[in-house]
């Protein structure tokens, strides 16, 4: 198919023709013989192409960070529409399989789904060591570079970049250090770690991506690349900053785009959606001040992506220009962004991550040899599907199993105009959707969650450790525990034989370790009712095995029960969980032992906080301390290094109370400086002032507060284009389930979940869970 699209099979039935015309005598028997090996090594047609050097495309990756596709921004760029849109194919079906920054770019350099690369966050895996050893080695340029391409990447690679290493696989490398900047950054040139101020002519991070991009095309095709071979084909990763934040336009745009309302979609300030999941059902309406700071922020979005189609412009002209013509016509053109955006709709102000079209829509552009002109392409083709693409066009066959598909095969042979591509090219109808993993934590609350739902709260009593063993008959006692005959592994408060004449104290029934460790939870400001944690569902997403102690909500639409899987602090009432216990006492001396126990027991409550005021103050002088006292050895920083899972019980309370208390301290200083009260119970907050935006347009408005995401939103997605119904369906971590018919809604205003049939519920779910486990081929498979 590619062979016959590049006139190769022409080529060699004209050299076959030529073979024939000669006769078979003396004199041109060696003239025959020549043809006849020149036939034989003329390259043949297979899906991977195995061409020499010089018949090899070139490729220019052009990455945008937060660019979206549904809220205009294409539209304010007429250089991108003239010299690709109108030159190439335009993917209106574009999707990335995780709307985060961090995980779609490596699912793009490695075409693998999240739940195999396994970079889940902008923080977790993002450039780890397992990163370094496992995956940057195989991503698409590593493989071309090994296949003889030359190769470079200009711009922001992956969030949590530190600049102290060059990734393996490219010739020339200048990485933007952490998350997108325009000013004040630094970069590692080629294994140089250089800053940059705040001038713009010397260093505004767009206009550096695109000079330097082109600095290094006319050395490659000029011959003065002195390490490279000038007729080896080239790889160029052009990774632009815009339209990210801090949103610094160049001078020249900060005036344009004033009354800009092209992000005001069907779905804007739709709030709240009491048929959405659990985020948007506490989404509220946006106030004038949000909209005005929408209206603000779409404008300062556009105006970033203005110089990027200024370089789209100049690199268009280069390829143009008489002197590179013959590389203009062998050379791949991708232009494309990591994920999708949104503003104001369904009353979240700002951000991505959401399963919605506005966020996981993308721009996909493609120019290139064999491609038509102004064709549009309707197939759903994926981030994950751009490394296998690069690699069938270079006709290299990939070292390891990829979960994306080649989409070589319908770009050449997409129809013009508005026609859809061929639709005899086999292509996937369904792929996945995912934002986090199920941890084993998770994965014990889900079941906590289905098991407990409808339990009594004698049911729900007897699952807790210490109040089942308080509860075993003894000394006249009214209920014990046994297993429960309804759900495995479960237990149930039945009456014990007999009757009690009197009423215990909590305090006598209560082991003094419990009644010791509930009042020291209560000295470091965990004093509750119900003994919930105080780590907030903004902190950062749990490492997968963490035994970490932590309370997650039985339902979370219901904030009056909670449940904690950690055998050292379970949750009781402390009220009334005892007041069916029962018991007598045989003389006046039990009750003065009684009396005594709760003074020694108060003597030791004593002695254990002055003991936590010693380590307190032990902590601020020397952190050493603290390790030797728990058996750990150095400490960074606020965070331990001891392994708590390795300490004996007792000072694996001491070590999570200390830590804790330490994790609560340093977030209360972090909402100090990000406004104070700018929090919300489940909710991942942002505060916006003045100070936020360096460059014009300013905000000179009030402060604003929002609350837009939380670390309870994770989804399991299957998106469907078909030709008869385009769906998605949506399996959250809480147990919601949502369905919306795009077809019909293509906003996806009303969740039509309640009104799906049992039997396509089902057909969905089976194949949600294929495509969440599948690897290699089989996702295509699974996905068909």
């Amino acid at each position: 198919m590619l062979f016959n699209k590049l006139g190769l099979k022409a080529k060699f039935q004209s050299c076959a023709c030529r073979c024939s015309k000669f006769k078979m005598n003396d004199r041109l028997i060696l003239l025959f013989a020549v043809l006849i090996a020149g036939c034989l090594v003329w390259p043949s047609g297979t899906a991977q192409l195995h061409l020499t050097p010089t018949q090899r495309p070139n490729f220019i990756i052009i990455l945008t960070d937060d660019q979206d596709s549904l809220l205009g921004s294409l539209e304010v760029m007429p250089h991108l529409k003239r010299h690709l849109t109108d030159r190439g194919v335009n993917m209106q079906r574009a999707f990335v399989t995780t709307p985060v920054c961090c995980p779609s770019r490596s699912s793009m350099l490695t075409g693998q789904y999240v739940h195999n690369h396994r970079v889940f966050t902008n923080n977790e895996n993002c450039t780890s060591a397992t990163w370094r050893r496992q995956h940057e080695p195989v991503t698409f340029g590593k493989q071309l570079n090994d296949a003889g391409y030359r190769t470079a990447y200009i711009g922001k690679y992956l969030n949590k970049y530190d600049g102290t290493y060059v990734p393996p696989g490219w010739d020339r490398w200048l990485g933007q250090v952490k998350n997108t900047k325009f000013y004040n950054y630094s970069v590692n040139e080629d294994g140089q770690l250089s800053w940059h101020g705040a001038n713009y002519s010397r260093d505004y991070f767009t206009d550096i991506v695109t000079n330097r991009s082109l600095d290094i095309l006319r050395e490659w095709t000029s011959g003065g690349d002195e390490a490279g071979d000038q007729q080896a084909p080239f790889l160029l990763v052009m990774s632009y900053p815009a339209p990210h934040g801090p949103e610094d336009a160049a001078p020249q745009h900060q005036s344009l785009f004033a009354n800009d309302h092209r992000h005001k979609t069907a779905s804007y300030n739709r709030a709240p959606s009491p048929d959405k999941e659990w985020l948007l059902r506490r989404a509220q309406p946006l106030t004038p001040l949000h909209q005005r700071f929408t209206d603000t922020l779409q404008r300062k979005r556009l105006q970033t992506l203005q110089s990027v189609d200024e370089g789209l412009r100049r690199l268009s002209d280069w390829l143009d220009s008489e002197s590179s013509s013959e590389i203009s016509n062998n050379t791949f053109v991708f232009y494309t962004s990591d994920h999708g955006y949104h503003l104001g709709q369904f009353g979240l102000l700002k951000g991505k991550s959401t399963p919605y079209e506005f966020d996981i829509r993308v721009p996909l552009i493609v120019r290139g040899p064999g491609v038509p002109a102004g064709a549009v392409l309707r197939q759903p083709v994926l981030n994950i599907d751009l490394a296998p693409t690069l690699l069938d066009l270079a006709g290299v066959a990939p070292a390891r199993p990829m979960d994306g598909a080649s989409y070589a095969p319908l770009l050449l042979q997409s129809k013009n105009s508005s026609g859809s591509s061929n639709s005899s090219t086999p292509w996937r109808r369904s792929f996945l959707v995912e934002r986090g993993r199920m941890t084993f934590r998770k994965l014990n609350l889900r079941r906590e969650l289905e098991a407990v739902r409808n339990f009594g709260k004698d049911e729900r009593l007897c699952n807790q450790r210490h109040i089942r063993a308080a509860l075993s008959c003894s000394r006249g006692d009214k209920f014990h525990c046994v297993p429960s005959n309804r759900l495995a592994g479960r237990y149930e408060r039945v009456k014990c034989p007999g009757k009690a004449a009197c009423r215990c104290r909590r305090s006598v029934v209560l082991p003094i370790s419990q009644y010791v460790w509930k009042h020291c939870w209560r000295l470091q400001g965990r004093t509750r009712r119900r003994f919930r944690s105080t780590r907030s569902i903004v902190e950062p997403e749990e490492d997968e095995y963490d035994a970490e102690d932590v309370a997650f909500t039985r339902d979370i639409d219901d904030d009056s029960s909670y449940f904690n899987g950690n055998d050292i602090d379970s949750d009781y009432d402390e009220g009334d969980d005892y007041d069916d216990i029962e018991c007598e006492y045989s003389s006046l001396s039990d009750l003065l032992r009684d009396r005594r126990m709760m003074r020694l027991t108060q003597r030791r409550l004593d002695a254990v906080q002055a003991r936590l005021n010693q380590i307190r103050k032990a902590m601020r002088r020397n952190k050493n301390t603290l390790m030797r006292l728990l058996g750990g050895c150095a400490c960074s920083r606020d965070r331990f290094s001891v392994r708590v899972d390795e300490l004996p019980p007792g000072r694996r309370r001491l070590a999570d109370l200390l830590l804790s208390t330490s994790l609560r301290k340093r977030r209360l200083r972090r909402r100090k400086r990000k406004g104070g009260e700018c929090n919300l119970r489940f909710m991942s907050c942002f505060f916006h002032d003045k100070s936020h935006w360096k460059t014009p347009p300013y905000w000179n408005d009030s402060s604003i507060c929002f609350c837009g995401n939380a670390n309870n939103f994770t989804y399991w997605c299957l998106r469907t284009v078909d030709s008869t119904e385009e769906s998605l369906y949506c399996e959250f971590i809480t147990g919601f389930i949502s369905y919306y018919n795009i077809t019909a809604d293509p906003h996806q205003l009303v969740n039509l979940a309640a009104e799906l049939p049992f039997q396509r519920r089902l057909e969905l779910q089976a194949k949600l869970n294929r495509l969440k486990s599948c690897r290699g081929a089989t996702c295509s498979t699974a996905g068909a």
